[in-house]
């Protein structure tokens, strides 16, 4: 009786356990109250045709009583042509609470607007001070991360229209490929310096990178500002009516006006995004004009259905392999523990088996029932993104009297894959165990050995071609031969 009480106990623990770990942050409102900070000053610029300087201000919503320390942070910068807008103009409270009460840590800030709209290179400036004040709120940010709770490394940019221009120029646009009318102009003479040297000298003036962008009807004067390089590997989903008179969808000048510099859309955006391989998301409205979500409020909830999933997905760790035994009898108590990893959260779960003991990155687990069972992880802070579930096949027998070091049973994983695969032994043998890995042709490409006394290693593939490969094992009886597949990298 004492050991059924003992079980039930156990199991109720595990299933209060994988319930703890379930969570839906930053996919839903997980928050009720939305805290505000009105008004914070995070710089101070020269603005268009004023001689007096002007102060920058942000608006700041965070999920009301979360105590995660480091949430994600969205930047929103609001439309208007650089010539009107505010930072509280709707509907961006709507946006910023919306996000915030999925968890994310959302700020709506102002930059300079104004420019002579019978030059073109003065509407290039007003670009090019967007991005200024743009970077200039990002580095307050990240100088005050901690009062405010906000992840560094997970940065979000949004806005609408010139916003998005600014979110687009500040990621993709380097110093070096600014327009020359930045450089002065006729009636604007002064040298505007970096995209880094204006609003404030936070952060030590270093450039903060994003994570993200969602880009609501934005453009860029030019795509082949996104180089194929890793530093501009920052992942884009659009949104933009391909009837858009004011912002063009492909390309052209905006409002039709061709005195203003030709923009490329969300089209050509999309287009130069795939061809480098950087992952993006292209959500034409179709037939739909500028700017909306004014007018017809779905269109807002559009933005939420596609960009949140979006975000999640860029946010979510990548769990890395399980390590342990992959043949079992039953009746075994085994231990398995992802690979690499201390000091992270983990998910457990287990089929065939009941996990009797959990320490961090390591499970015990009593193998009870026979058949293919299954070992399951996801990296998780119970609060915050869930990570991507790795799983371990366990074959479970019935008690044989053989030795299973004699056993030629290795398991290879993941199968495919693009950089590193794990070879793991049934046990640890005392000597090194060699092996041998073949392309299609029959050549050999890689050897090496599984050391002495250790029961897997990783394998870097990532310079081998995609393709199928024959691994060959030399176990304690014969060689054992498996077909795995090199996927693209």
């Amino acid at each position: 009786m004492k050991k059924f009480l003992f079980t039930i106990l156990l199991l109720s623990a595990v299933v209060a356990h994988a319930q703890n770990c379930i969570s839906t942050r930053y996919l839903d409102e997980v928050f009720t109250d939305v805290d505000e900070s009105l008004g914070i000053q995070f710089g101070q610029a020269d603005p268009y045709g004023l001689l007096t300087s002007q102060d920058l201000r942000m608006d700041i919503y965070m999920p009301a009583g979360d105590v995660l320390e480091k949430r994600p942070l969205i930047i929103y910068a609001f439309g208007g042509g650089f010539l009107i807008g505010l930072r509280n103009q709707p509907p961006i409270p709507q946006f910023c609470q919306h996000y915030a009460r999925l968890g994310y840590v959302v700020a709506s800030i102002d930059y300079r607007i104004g420019f002579t709209t019978t030059s073109s290179g003065s509407a290039e400036r007003a670009v090019y001070r967007g991005v200024q004040d743009l970077r200039a709120a990002m580095r307050y940010l990240a100088q005050f991360s901690a009062g405010y709770g906000i992840d560094t490394s997970n940065i979000f940019l949004t806005g609408s229209s010139a916003g998005c221009f600014s979110a687009l120029h500040s990621t993709f646009m380097v110093d070096a490929q600014r327009p020359q009318s930045t450089f002065g102009i006729l009636l604007e003479p002064e040298d505007m310096e970096c995209s880094d040297c204006s609003g404030n000298t936070y952060f030590n003036n270093d450039e903060i990178r994003p994570k993200g962008i969602i880009n609501n009807w934005g453009a860029m004067l030019d795509t082949n500002f996104i180089d194929p390089i890793a530093f501009d590997n920052v992942p884009v989903i659009s949104f933009h009516g391909t009837d858009d008179l004011i912002v063009p969808y492909n390309s052209g000048s905006p409002f039709s006006y061709p005195i203003f510099p030709s923009v490329q859309g969300s089209a050509p955006i999309h287009q130069r995004l795939e061809n480098l391989g950087i992952m993006n998301q292209l959500v034409p409205l179709q037939g739909i004009g500028h700017e909306p979500w004014l007018t017809n409020a779905s269109l807002l909830d559009t933005v939420y259905r596609y960009s949140q999933p979006f975000l999640y997905t860029i946010m979510q760790p990548q769990t890395s392999p399980i390590a342990g035994d992959v043949l079992v009898q039953v009746g075994d108590t085994r231990s398995y523990a992802v690979v690499g990893e201390v000091g992270s959260t983990y998910c457990w779960s287990v089929t065939n088996g009941t996990i009797v003991n959990e320490n961090g990155n390591t499970i015990d687990v009593l193998w009870n029932t026979i058949g293919t069972g299954q070992v399951s992880v996801i990296e998780v802070s119970c609060i915050e993104v869930l990570g991507e579930e790795q799983t371990l096949a366990v074959e479970v027998v019935e008690p044989t009297g053989v030795n299973e070091s004699a056993l030629p049973f290795v398991a290879i994983y993941p199968n495919p894959a693009s950089s590193h695969i794990i070879l793991q032994l049934s046990e640890r043998e005392s000597a090194p165990v060699p092996f041998k890995v073949h392309d299609a042709l029959g050549k050999m490409v890689l050897s090496a050995s599984v050391p002495a006394h250790q029961q897997s290693i990783s394998i870097d593939v990532a310079a081998l071609p995609a393709g199928i490969y024959a691994i060959t094992v030399q176990t304690t009886n014969n060689p054992t031969t498996f077909q795995w597949i090199k996927s693209q990298n």
